[in-house]
């Protein structure tokens, strides 16, 4: 049952992240380049299963 509130709130987290990227890249349309555009993804997906995985460990 914990595991499926913290997939869940994992998954509203990563939801959230994604529209952060959205506004970013609308903000930063004149820096709109593929290779900024990957990394700035990459960060966020990174930053969101470190913290599933901190959570988990944390447990």
């Amino acid at each position: 049952m914990i595991e499926i509130i913290a997939n869940v709130i994992i998954n509203i987290i990563g939801a959230l992240l994604t529209l952060i990227c959205e506004i970013t890249d609308l903000v930063f349309s004149c820096l709109k380049g593929p290779l900024w555009r990957r990394l700035l993804i990459s960060l966020l997906v990174f930053l969101v299963m470190l913290g599933g995985l901190c959570w988990r460990w944390g447990r």
